[in-house]
């Protein structure tokens, strides 16, 4: 997160609960596929549908001068869940119309400020973390909506991330490593001991790839991209990004066959990118060079914040942009629409309901000898 962001950081943010009355169409829930995306200019959550690009409603979040974080939808889309900067972490229920916050505890109180959000792939779990402090990741119950437990690394947790075998990947910004956890199933992070020191490239994001054989790190500071296996965490390649400043995030399509990549240039005048790449998530190989690059304005440099998001179904890649959500053809990088709306001035954090476990096999599972430690 910029720092400009933590100097406000002392204010409690207060929930407004507002919901904008957006009608929704009359379709169940299942029959589309919902998105979420977050925005500071108006500090709001919109969620649109991701089949038609059109937006379905918003909820308003007084964040009392801080930044609204991270967004996610749930596997089976009756769920939306933002951070607040505020320890707390707001849920939304997606199957009310209007869309609005959740019954239950809500917020949830979390163990650390709350900036980027990871799903469990079974849908029960949700992990948060934070960037800059020494904060430990939260694991949420999401059935629940109750913090179940925490993990400590000894430094910051800048971002995180699950894959498909419940290996979680860990970033931390002050010793520049990643680590790899257990999530088992009563929601408990063990240690396995993985770990890869990235040396003077400071993480920004972490990803997993299908199949749950490779991940990449995403630098700031300069725009870079670490290669690397799961399990082991050995490091495979490394490449410079587009853009001349720094790495912001990255998505992987469901085939596991292409990745994009953003990156912000080092001013207003010097233009992000997306780079879209061919990728082994097998073998945790990239393309040569890049397929093709799509020059984008800068991104703000939140940790571990998704600002891009792939269609699980569709050849379509959204790309938050001042004054509205891009939305992208996959395969020829063409512009294709741009979901606009009153809320979305200043967009950041965007999510497209993907199920998880879909591309994952049964075999495909952590090994039952890795004896990783007890926290």
């Amino acid at each position: 997160m910029d720092t400009q962001y933590r100097k406000t950081g002392g204010t409690r943010a207060v929930l407004a609960g507002s919901v904008v009355a957006l009608a929704l169409q009359a379709l169940p829930v299942s029959a589309r596929t919902l998105g979420l995306v977050a925005d500071n200019g108006t500090a709001s959550v919109t969620v649109f549908d991701a089949d038609t690009d059109t937006v379905l409603g918003s909820l308003d979040i007084n964040t009392a001068g801080l930044a609204i974080g991270d967004v996610l939808v749930t596997p089976d889309q009756t769920r939306g869940f933002v951070t607040n900067f505020n320890s707390e972490v707001v849920v939304i229920d997606l199957t009310a119309s209007p869309p609005r916050l959740a019954q239950g505890t809500n917020p949830i109180p979390i163990a650390n400020n709350g900036e980027d959000l990871a799903l469990s792939c079974d849908g029960k779990f949700l992990l948060v973390s934070d960037g800059l402090f020494t904060q430990p990741v939260s694991v949420v119950d999401i059935a629940k909506q109750t913090e179940t437990s925490t993990r400590s690394v000894g430094t910051d947790t800048n971002s995180v991330e699950v894959c498909g075998d419940g290996s979680v990947l860990v970033t931390s910004s002050a010793d520049a490593t990643v680590r790899r956890f257990i999530l088992g199933d009563d929601g408990i992070l063990l240690d396995t001991g993985d770990s890869l020191s990235l040396g003077f490239a400071e993480p920004n994001n972490v990803l997993c790839a299908r199949g749950s054989k490779s991940g990449l790190v995403v630098s700031r500071g300069a725009a870079e991209l670490t290669l690397f296996t799961v399990p082991g965490l050995e490091r495979i390649d490394m490449r410079a990004l587009s853009g001349t400043s720094s790495g912001i995030s990255g998505a992987i399509d469901m085939s596991g066959e292409r990745v994009f990549l953003r990156s912000n240039g080092e001013s207003s005048v010097d233009l992000g990118f997306v780079d879209v790449f061919a990728y082994d998530a097998e073998t945790a190989t990239l393309g040569a060079e890049p397929d093709n690059s799509i020059a984008i304005s800068n991104a703000p440099e939140f940790y571990g914040m998704d600002q891009m998001a792939v269609h699980p179904n569709k050849p379509k890649l959204y790309v938050p942009q001042p004054g509205g959500l891009r939305v992208y053809d996959a395969d020829t990088k063409a512009l294709l629409t741009t979901i606009s709306d009153p809320h979305i001035v200043q967009p950041t954090g965007v999510a497209v309901a993907t199920d998880f476990c879909a591309a994952e096999t049964s075999d495909e599972t952590v090994a039952e000898d890795e004896s990783p430690d007890v926290p």
